[in-house]
């Protein structure tokens, strides 16, 4: 039996000259998973919609879509040709990580339909997240694991089912630990 190939993993991230990746927001009235600094420049979003230009598929975390206003997507226009000229459909995947399948329907990247979107999450979490997935043709819920998502067997689903060869992580801290485990 031939092994399946995984696709190919890039993960893009802010971090300060110190090895910062976030931190408390001046409110302390904020709860503690929506508290992120921004340390970003306009030059560091070009090139996460450049690495996004490259990729089938964008993965995050929960706590991060949650703590801005993202949707996940390939960005404007000029990105969605880059994408086709590329070889590529004009926008990409979206994947949500949430072991718990807490997930807030409100939240920003649950509110466009320009592309399938993943709720990866656990046996347990499978239950919470599935209200949100049953709204919506576009919008699917699995779990790849009991306790924990398993990211293996997540990244071969993605090339299996959605044909990803090549995927970019945009997570906190706790998705970007995961991947190096």
């Amino acid at each position: 039996m031939k092994k399946a190939s995984l696709p190919w993993l890039v993960i893009n991230m802010a971090i300060t000259a110190d090895g910062k990746i976030c931190g408390p927001r001046a409110s302390t009235n904020t709860p503690p998973d929506a508290r992120m600094a921004r340390f970003s420049s306009a030059a560091d979003h070009r090139r996460l919609l450049r690495i996004r230009s490259t990729c089938d598929a964008v993965i995050s975390g929960r706590k991060t879509v949650e703590a801005d206003r993202v949707d996940l997507g390939p960005g404007s226009t000029y990105w969605q040709q880059r994408r086709v000229r590329q070889g590529l459909s004009p926008f990409n995947k979206r994947i949500v990580i949430s072991s718990s399948g807490k997930i807030q329907p409100t939240c920003h990247v649950y509110q466009y339909p320009f592309s399938p979107l993943l709720i990866a999450t656990t046996d347990a979490g499978l239950e919470r997240s599935r209200p949100v997935a049953q709204t919506t043709d576009w919008i699917q819920a699995h779990s790849f694991g009991k306790t924990h998502v398993n990211l293996h067997a997540l990244l071969a689903w993605l090339g299996a089912h959605w044909q990803v060869h090549r995927v970019v992580a945009e997570g906190g801290g706790e998705l970007n630990d995961a991947l190096f485990r």
